[in-house]
């Protein structure tokens, strides 16, 4: 005959929690009387630890604990309390919900639904964790409320994708794509292309903005198999390419001018001479301060010709 059970058990609210000096939780049950009954070690199940808050001084509900007795010995366990459960909302069978008391209304929480094994962290009601298969996502809201415009990011077997109120972005098959809320845009991606056009054209990026501006000393366009236009941007090469291209418009026409309105002049011992009447010199000054530097030549107004 087995021997008969030494255990017997009983169920109060814990009044009060509190560590030993030996860090061990005790559990104060209700009792009987205003006094109450000496604590009881807590022993939550494997894996778990908590601590049950006290009960409610208006309603009197508290957590409510499991007693068991062993002779002289005792030990206790902390129940699911009566006031967080109607926050845990009703659960597929076989999910598991570990929860933080915190007193508030939406409580942090970490559950494993039982349906769909979708594993989820929540902070409160706007800020989350959520796993699913091949998905891990980030949520929480613009200002931090539950009715707040929402922002998450979710990475998946496919790519990334995140939005919030102020733009949007995903990298995925279909390429990388970033969209800003005013409108401004960039996208890069690759195309399918048919036969017979060649697969230099298979890719794609473009950037689209009401002011688009590029620093760069050298910007080239073109692939590298065909000729391309190489543009220069720096602002010394723009400044220089300028002054150059209003010099050669100028001294064209001076040229002309000088050539024809030439007057010869008493012959020297290097040969005759010719008088320009000035005309070089204007293009030439204009060159030299639009190049901002001291003046490259300082043209005479009577040059001898060998």
């Amino acid at each position: 005959m087995p021997p008969s059970n030494p255990f017997s058990f009983d169920l109060y609210l814990c009044r009060v929690s509190e560590f030993n000096p030996d860090s061990f939780l005790l559990c104060q049950p209700d009792g009987y009387s205003d006094e109450g009954s000496d604590p009881i070690e807590a022993l939550p199940p494997g894996g778990t630890w908590y601590r049950p808050r006290d009960p409610d001084p208006e309603t009197g509900i508290g957590c409510p604990m499991l007693a068991v007795y062993d002779g002289g010995k005792s030990w206790t366990m902390p129940l699911l309390d009566t006031r967080v459960a109607p926050k845990l909302g009703e659960l597929p069978k076989g999910s598991f919900v570990a929860y933080g008391d915190t007193g508030a209304a939406v409580i942090p929480l970490i559950s494993i639904d039982g349906d769909s094994g979708l594993i989820r962290l929540r902070r409160d009601e706007a800020t989350e964790v959520i796993v699913d298969r091949g998905a891990v996502s980030l949520y929480t809201t613009e200002d931090k409320t539950e009715t707040g415009r929402p922002v998450f990011f979710t990475v998946r077997d496919d790519g990334f994708a995140w939005e919030a109120p102020f733009g949007r972005a995903s990298f995925n098959s279909r390429g990388f794509h970033v969209k800003e809320h005013g409108g401004a845009r960039l996208d890069i991606g690759s195309l399918t292309m048919p036969s017979p056009i060649p697969s230099s054209f298979s890719t794609y990026a473009t950037l689209q903005a009401a002011i688009v501006s590029l620093r760069a000393g050298i910007v080239s366009l073109g692939p590298d198999t065909l000729p391309r236009d190489v543009i220069a941007l720096a602002t010394p090469i723009v400044a220089m390419a300028t002054a150059l291209a209003a010099f050669c418009e100028a001294i064209v026409p001076a040229i002309a001018t000088a050539v024809v309105g030439c007057v010869p002049v008493t012959p020297g011992p290097g040969g005759p001479s010719v008088v320009f009447a000035g005309t070089m010199a204007a293009p030439l000054a204009a060159l030299s301060a639009a190049l901002g530097a001291v003046p490259l030549l300082t043209p005479s107004k009577s040059t001898s010709s060998s």
